[in-house]
């Protein structure tokens, strides 16, 4: 008993320990909730009850509370054994809320609650699965008081299908937690349940020290009222059948609480009159079954007594009393048709809600997508047309900058040219003022060529000016700035020969100076006429039917090969740009 005492102490100071550690763990719920839950495992109910009223005065608004909130309220009539087909729904929407968050130990004792509600529904294989998913999260979490509430619930599962021997290792399981964590109440529980199942086996010495057990156990639990009676109204039961009549008087008062057992225990000993006395009693507090097992010993009492005609009376009754059985039986069955109706239009209206949902998701990320989609098009159109205007410009500027250049190179030469004219017109009159007419003639010759040298620098220029207008104004020219990015576009062999005679007027025929520096195949000469008429490299590819790699390697080796020096695909831009 000591040591019992001391086993008493150490749970409690094991709670303790727990609801500090689960208060610290659970930063985001009320203090109150967080000791409730851990009491609610430890056993001390009242204290529960009296968090929970506290905490509802005033309740926090936060979903996880209230998810939290309705885990813990649940709980408490799972240990009550209160949960029916009617918080199927509450309990449903806990197990998908906690499925889904990084706290495994609610989501155990969710699915410990749904199991419950199936069970008590007879549907027992969603029970068994519910709660073996639960015992596989809580032993992952190795949360041992959830893994004992499983332990307990998978056994009942099968002790109500009479698989004895499944049900026996899970009680087992169930008590050898108990003792780990110095649980005396579920000890007593587990002790208790292992003494049905040994009556269910009529294993006699085993049902009396599991009985016994419970009995012990529960004197140190905070409400021993609630294991004691039923644990010594069973062994009582047992003693009357092994005629230990002593003894299974020694377990019961005078109590009517035990007025069941009090009436087979003076039918075992023939006391007649106290046995109808006891039977009659039981009429006023029992079920039908009882009240058909009493009537029928209170008729052969009765009998045995010569008490004919109130023999037959309790005979007669009889039928009336397996009628009312059979319609309970009839309308506990419809209930529970009733209930998983109930549970499974709940389902099928969640199913059909969440797959709505799943559709609404879906929609929404197909939409979201192809704005995103069409938006990236007007971006990537607009950041294409203004790279396209960007590269227009820059082209017009290097084609004003190379008019200016040449424009300016022309007058330089005319001035330079005005004024060797001038001091050709000093020396002319200096020849004539001397009389030099052999001076004089050579003198006017060579102003006459440079006034001539002058006039045809200008008409080269107008020339020049007039061809590059006629080229930018052209068809062709107009075609390929339009459709040079395009993956198709390719020029004809008469719109290649045409673009060389553009090129060639304008640069005073560019295509022969340049064969002249080295020869070139059809395509290098082309790749020059297209980059001096400002055509991208990634267009040059498209238009000469190569890709962009190897129009780089051949501007490189173009380069060394016009130049006899190393370089790169830009330097043979700037040479033909300039050429």
């Amino acid at each position: 008993m000591n040591r019992l005492k001391n086993a008493n102490l150490l749970s409690v100071i094991i709670c303790a320990i727990i609801i500090i550690a689960l208060t610290s763990c659970h930063n985001s719920y009320p203090t109150q909730l967080v000791q409730a839950d851990s009491l609610l495992l430890c056993g001390d109910y009242d204290q529960v009850d009296s968090l929970l009223a506290d905490y509802d005065r005033n309740p926090s608004s936060n979903k996880s509370s209230r998810m939290y909130r309705q885990l813990v309220g649940m709980g408490r009539l799972f240990v009550d054994e209160e949960l029916t087909d009617s918080n199927f729904s509450v309990v449903d929407s806990l197990c998908r809320y906690y499925d889904h968050s990084s706290t495994p130990d609610e989501y155990a004792k969710s699915l410990c609650f749904l199991g419950e509600i199936y069970r008590t529904m007879g549907d027992f294989p969603s029970a068994l699965d519910n709660f073996l998913k639960g015992i596989k999260i809580a032993k992952e979490n190795e949360s041992s008081r959830v893994s004992c509430w499983l332990y307990k619930e998978i056994g009942d599962v099968y002790f109500d299908q009479s698989m004895l021997a499944e049900c026996t290792s899970y009680y087992r399981n169930y008590y050898n937690i108990a003792v780990s964590n110095r649980d005396t109440l579920r000890m007593a529980l587990a002790s208790f349940r292992m003494g049905r199942v040994y009556t269910t086996y009529n294993k006699v010495d085993s049902i009396i020290y599991y009985y016994q057990k419970a009995i012990n156990l529960a004197q140190y639990t905070a409400h021993p009222e609630n294991i004691v009676p039923y644990a010594q109204g069973s062994l009582c039961y047992i003693y009357i059948q092994t005629e230990e009549f002593d003894k299974a008087k020694e377990q019961i008062s005078r109590d009517s609480l035990y007025d069941f057992n009090w009436a087979y225990w003076h039918l075992g000993q023939n006391h007649t009159d106290s046995a109808i006395y006891y039977f009659e009693k039981l009429q006023d507090r029992y079920g039908l079954p009882v009240h058909e097992e009493a009537y029928r010993y209170l008729a052969q009492l009765e009998e045995s007594r010569g008490n004919i005609s109130k023999a037959l009376s309790y005979y007669r009754a009889l039928p009336a009393i397996e009628d009312s059985i059979a319609a309970q039986s009839r309308v506990e069955e419809t209930e529970r048709v009733n209930a998983q109706f109930n549970v499974n239009l709940f389902k099928q209206e969640r199913d059909d809600l969440a797959f709505q949902n799943h559709i609404s998701n879906i929609l929404l990320g197909t939409i979201l997508v192809i704005v995103v989609l069409v938006a990236f098009i007007v971006f990537y159109a607009w950041r294409f047309y203004q790279q396209k205007k960007n590269a227009e410009i820059l082209l017009e500027r290097r084609l004003r900058r190379e008019k200016e250049r040449q424009h300016r190179q022309s007058i330089n030469q005319i001035e330079e040219n005005k004024q060797k004219i001038a001091s050709l017109e000093q020396q002319l009159a200096e020849a004539v003022r001397r009389n030099d007419t052999a001076a004089a003639d050579r003198i006017k010759l060579d102003t006459e060529l440079l006034a001539s040298e002058n006039q045809n620098l200008e008409i080269r220029q107008q020339r020049r000016n007039l061809a590059q207008k006629e080229f930018h104004e052209s068809e062709l020219y107009a075609h390929i700035k339009r459709r040079d990015c395009e993956q198709d576009f390719h020029l004809s062999e008469a719109e290649w020969e045409l673009l060389a005679q553009y090129i060639d007027n304008i640069h005073d025929d560019f295509t022969n100076r340049l064969l002249r520096l080295c020869n070139m195949s059809e395509m290098e000469l082309r790749v020059c006429y297209l980059i001096k008429i400002d055509v991208p490299p990634i267009a040059i590819s498209t238009l000469v039917c190569r890709n962009k790699n190897a129009i780089s390697m051949l501007r490189k080796r173009l380069y060394e090969k016009i130049t006899h020096q190393e370089g790169n695909a830009k330097q043979l831009d700037d040479f033909i740009k300039h050429f």
